[in-house]
């Protein structure tokens, strides 16, 4: 796995390889940099720790939080207790999901006789930039490949993407989601809001609330285009309904 930053941010959730365990502290590969972290013993648990093999283990993969990056030394400190399951699972998650695309630029660089480090610098580290990852950007694709042409990714390469992201993703779900700023100076808007969102939630949307007067509202489906298509309307219902009673309403995808 490869990004094009040097040092991982602070607060960042890697993926790790423990390569050596000492008493006091355990050396970690960091699986998506090209660098070792360190973990001290009083990071591996929130509970009191006899022993750190307990906790850590020789060629254990691990999620760690990032806690201290130092780069003129070139050191980055870790925890392992700071990180929550959920937060595990997630991390755990998204990097098999970005495993599996990095297979698939591979896969891609062969039909054009390009490596795995080539097509990294010609197309990875572009879709990293602008969509966070190699799998959200093979997934956007499907829906928007014209996306990625704006964002200066070669036409050879979008289509090749596009072909074998279909041909992988095809079965497997996939998550859109819309961010709608909602507001009302009327004195029951906030009622009206929370009945246009209620709705929305009949259609079978999941309805979040992030902070006033922002809400995100995502739908996940097999078919990218339908997906779409129905949370369009959604977004477009919510909009008309908070705009009727009085107050105003846009949105906007989020990539």
């Amino acid at each position: 796995m490869k990004r094009r930053d040097a040092f991982p941010a602070v607060g960042e959730l890697i993926v790790g390889t423990i390569t050596t365990v000492n008493p006091y502290s355990a050396a970690v590969r960091l699986e998506e940099y090209d660098r070792f972290g360190m973990i001290h013993i009083s990071e591996v648990s929130s509970r009191w720790v006899r022993d750190i093999r307990e906790f850590a283990k020789e060629n254990q993969r691990c999620v760690c939080k990032v806690i201290k990056v130092d780069e003129e030394q070139g050191h980055i400190n870790l925890s392992l207790k700071r990180v929550s399951k959920e937060e595990y699972d997630r991390k755990m998650s998204d990097y098999k999901s970005e495993e599996k695309a990095e297979k698939i630029l591979e896969d891609i660089g062969k039909k054009f006789d390009k490596n795995l480090d080539q097509m990294y610098e010609e197309v990875g580290f572009l879709l990293q930039d602008n969509f966070g990852s190699l799998f959200k950007a093979f997934k956007i694709s499907l829906k928007d490949k014209k996306l990625l042409i704006k964002k200066g990714l070669d036409e050879k390469f979008t289509e090749a993407i596009v072909q074998a992201a279909a041909d992988v993703f095809q079965d497997s779900e996939i998550e859109i989601k819309c961010k709608l700023n909602l507001t009302s100076p009327k004195p029951d808007g906030i009622i009206a809001i929370r009945k246009a969102l209620m709705e929305a939630e009949k259609e079978g949307v999941e309805v979040r609330y992030i902070s006033a007067p922002v809400y995100m509202v995502k739908l996940t489906g097999t078919d990218p285009k339908k997906t779409e298509k129905k949370i369009k309307a959604v977004a477009d219902a919510i909009t008309a309904s908070v705009e009727k009673s009085g107050g105003d309403a846009s949105y906007e995808f989020v990539y």
